[in-house]
């Protein structure tokens, strides 16, 4: 899972130990490192869910350069083929990292490399050169960005915990406690006072000297409707072959893979998928078809 974190001081010193209490916050969120980088007056964060590469080369933030730098929630399902892009590119690597992939997709093509991932996502990448900070989530928020602003700070979470963990006074806006929960989402905004949502499929670019935020879409959902086909044979195979497709390319990882069943329709196919691929393919190394059941009182 992991957790990302961050702080744009605009008015006095950055305080690595106020980011460390922010990750602490959120540290269910990756229990297995921990790290902190301060440039200037920004400070990121972050804490680890170890999953590709489990050596120190995966710790983050993250730089292959000293230029740019990567807090980073999420998983690139691509990320070997755009791996290889790059290398043929020029690009050199030196981890087995999704991270690093993203690092340097985004040296290469900019902001025109989201378009390029296909997973999940939420990152921020400092450009230490240009003096900039851009956060960026995927196509339909599947990871979470939250962030402050005011004249003093501004602060990016990946939970609202971790906004409220800084040194920040956070208290509930009375003027949105009339709004459900699901209008509130829909707005991108949230219950809290000057806390808000970063918009899926968009980013925003800060700049650390004079603070302007600068906000775009890089996915707008009506401009990449997929085609559909009135035959309902070809609608039943074609769902049942993107369904396989799905369910296989999230089968990388340095860890064990196991599947949790709920009783419902949803991962009972995807267990009844896993089993198809395990028979056809013994390709997957750490695949593990025990599955697991959590009972709660």
């Amino acid at each position: 899972m992991c957790g990302i974190n961050g702080i744009i001081y605009k008015k006095n010193k950055p305080d690595i130990a106020e980011v460390r209490r922010m990750n602490k916050a959120i540290l269910h969120r990756g229990p297995d490192d921990e790290g902190i980088y301060k440039f200037e007056n920004i400070v990121l964060g972050h804490v680890r869910l170890s999953i590709l590469d489990l050596s120190k080369k995966g710790k983050q933030p993250m730089s292959n350069d000293g230029r740019f730098w990567i807090t980073y929630n999420g998983e690139i399902y691509n990320f070997k083929e755009i791996k290889k892009q790059l290398s043929d590119l020029g690009h050199k690597f030196y981890s087995k990292t999704d991270t690093e992939v993203i690092l340097n997709a985004y040296k290469q093509w900019g902001i025109n490399s989201f378009t390029k991932f296909n997973g999940m996502w939420s990152f921020a990448i400092l450009d230490i050169k240009q003096k900039k900070l851009i956060i960026s989530r995927d196509r339909y928020g599947v990871k979470p960005c939250y962030y402050y602003n005011d004249n003093e700070k501004f602060i990016f979470s990946s939970e609202i915990k971790g906004i409220y963990s800084s040194d920040t006074e956070v208290y509930l806006d009375k003027n949105k406690l009339i709004y459900e929960q699901r209008l509130l989402e829909g707005a991108f905004t949230t219950s809290f006072h000057k806390i808000d949502i970063i918009e899926p499929g968009s980013y925003c670019i800060i700049n650390l000297e004079n603070h302007k935020i600068h906000k775009n879409r890089w996915w707008k959902s009506l401009e990449n409707l997929p085609l559909i086909n009135i035959n309902i044979k070809k609608i039943k195979e074609n769902l049942k072959h993107l369904l396989y497709e799905a369910t296989k390319i999230r089968l990388v990882a340095d860890v064990n893979i196991a599947t949790s069943l709920s009783g419902g329709v949803d991962s009972a196919i995807i267990f009844a998928i896993l089993n198809k691929i395990d028979n056809e393919k013994k390709i997957i190394q750490n695949f593990d078809l025990n599955t697991f059941i959590v009972k709660y009182k």
